[in-house]
């Protein structure tokens, strides 16, 4: 079993353009978001405005202060039509500004939470967190796996270009009762295979090892038929639950940050073999750029460029 030749990716998310945009924060709070959004701003050319109902000295003295809160945030959004402002997550509870972004900007799509993990100049995959849907039923779960190449393909961070067959592989991980041992077949069966022109390749129920690494999946004996081969290989994973979602994510924010200095955006971003790590979440009017509290510097920054890349793109479609 044996990965097919590719070649190097140039990487989209730098080529975003922030000259223009304005970042709208609810709460902001925490050295690395502040980093991250004068970075934003004095290297990027982005207009930041921190919305906040408290002061915080470090923000207000830095960043033009709006008294309020996720409402006055969106409020701010709402009037942008060009689609140029964003709502961006800061210490705000998750839960809290998910009822809110629910309530307001919601668009006819499924909500989906997509992290994606790059390392130097290649996608390495797209995860999809059931943020907002703890339980999906296997119709969501196909929802999000189409979802989450929809936003590959308009990111360019997969890796279709490098297979023969343009395909995205994508592989659930763990399951729960509600699924049942039919869950890969109905998706498979659901999905339709394509994305545009693109083939999307649905693997079985793995573990994280099966489905990214080829040495794993080959000494735990998993075999595929050879058109639809995607253990070691996967570029999507698909997580049932949002708890082994979230553990997921940090335990890789946190690792393949460790050589990153606190508070720091390097001007070589991605060098060093240290992966970089981004969140966007898809289904909304207007872009919202959905952080973890615990990101650091440069995944903030990266998710606010991989944000207004997305809706580019859609705008663009």
């Amino acid at each position: 079993m044996q990965p097919e030749k590719r070649d190097s990716l140039a990487d989209p998310i730098c080529k975003a353009d922030l000259a223009g945009k304005t970042i709208c924060v609810v709460e902001p709070q925490g050295l690395d978001l502040w980093h991250a959004l004068r970075a934003a701003e004095e290297k990027h050319h982005a207009k930041v405005v921190a919305v906040m109902g408290k002061k915080d000295g470090m923000f207000s003295r830095r960043f033009e202060t709006v008294n309020g809160d996720a409402d006055k945030a969106i409020d701010m959004v709402l009037t942008d039509p060009s689609l140029n402002t964003a709502l961006m997550k800061g210490s705000v509870k998750s839960s809290d500004l998910l009822r809110v972004i629910i309530r307001r900007l919601r668009h006819e799509k499924d909500l989906i939470h997509a992290v994606g993990v790059h390392q130097l100049d290649y996608m390495k995959l797209t995860s999809v967190d059931p943020a907002v849907v703890k339980e999906p039923t296997r119709e969501q779960l196909a929802e999000m796996v189409r979802g989450a190449a929809d936003v590959a393909l308009k990111l360019g961070m997969n890796r279709a270009d490098f297979w023969a067959d343009r395909a995205i592989r994508a592989s659930v991980i763990g399951t729960t009762e509600v699924h049942g041992s039919q869950l890969v077949k109905y998706l498979r069966r659901k999905i339709g295979g394509t994305v545009g022109d693109t083939r999307i390749k649905i693997g079985g129920i793995y573990s994280e090892d099966v489905a990214l690494n080829i040495c794993a999946a080959g000494a735990k004996k998993i075999h595929e038929k050879r058109g639809n081969r995607v253990a070691g290989q996967a570029d999507i994973l698909v997580y049932t639950d949002i708890g082994k979602a979230n553990t997921w994510y940090k335990t890789v924010e946190l690792v393949t940050g460790i050589l990153h200095d606190p508070g720091v955006v390097h001007e070589d971003r991605g060098g060093g073999g240290v992966s970089r790590n981004f969140l966007v979440l898809r289904g909304t009017t207007h872009p919202v750029i959905f952080t973890s509290r615990g990101d650091s510097a440069e995944s903030r920054l990266d998710s606010i460029m991989a944000t207004f890349r997305l809706f580019e793109m859609e705008k663009a479609a």
